[in-house]
């Protein structure tokens, strides 16, 4: 079974070239040649988008620098042991927040 699906591109001559010369230098197909700029552009589309996400969500909580950040993070670890929760380290993400599930019950800091 096929596991690509050929489609038609339609490409100006003098890119077309440059793609064919760059594929003969890099010892390696068209199709390969342009899957791979394709991935290139997606995974950059993919940081980009993630790093408006971040400015938005930063500018939103009136983050300015990394030391606002590292205070929101403190803040919030406590205030989740406090009420008896600690991170599932294999289920916690740096890009996207905690859910109530990747968090474990602990018995809750009491005191201060």
């Amino acid at each position: 079974m096929r596991t690509t699906k050929p489609i038609t591109v339609s490409l100006p001559a003098d890119l077309l070239q440059e793609a064919q010369r760059a594929a003969k230098e890099d010892a390696r197909t068209r199709s390969e040649l342009i899957r791979e700029a394709l991935r290139q552009y997606l995974a950059t589309r993919r940081w980009q988008r993630l790093r408006q996400w971040g400015a938005e969500t930063a500018e939103r909580l009136g983050l300015k620098s990394e030391a606002d950040l590292e205070r929101l993070v403190a803040r919030a670890r406590f205030a989740f042991t406090r009420i008896g929760l600690r991170p599932v380290p294999e289920n916690t993400s740096p890009i996207s927040p905690p859910r109530r599930d990747d968090w474990e019950a602990t018995e809750p800091t009491r005191g201060t």
